[in-house]
């Protein structure tokens, strides 16, 4: 981190953060892409966790629609913090 090593905070978001580096090279796109990417993975497993619990599907939509609706889960999931994985 800035050229230091950085010991605190979980080490997954980093790890992820790898990867997408040397895909995307070391860029802002790069660093929040995995929060992006999980964050739309969030909102599908929403989905389907509504269906399993019985809902309708256009009631577990609606359910996936409302968690992206929330502010602070889009927000979290745009920025390259732990906190959003």
């Amino acid at each position: 981190f800035n050229g230091d090593l950085r010991y605190d905070k979980p080490i997954l978001t980093y790890w992820l953060m790898g990867p997408s580096m040397l895909a995307f090279g070391i860029n802002e796109f790069a660093a929040r892409f995995p929060a992006a990417f999980l964050g739309a993975v969030r909102t599908v497993l929403l989905f389907f966790f509504a269906m399993a619990m019985g809902c309708s599907p256009r009631g577990a939509l609606v359910a996936a629609a409302g968690s992206v609706g929330m502010g602070l889960l889009l927000v979290v999931s745009k920025a390259a913090t732990t906190d959003s994985i």
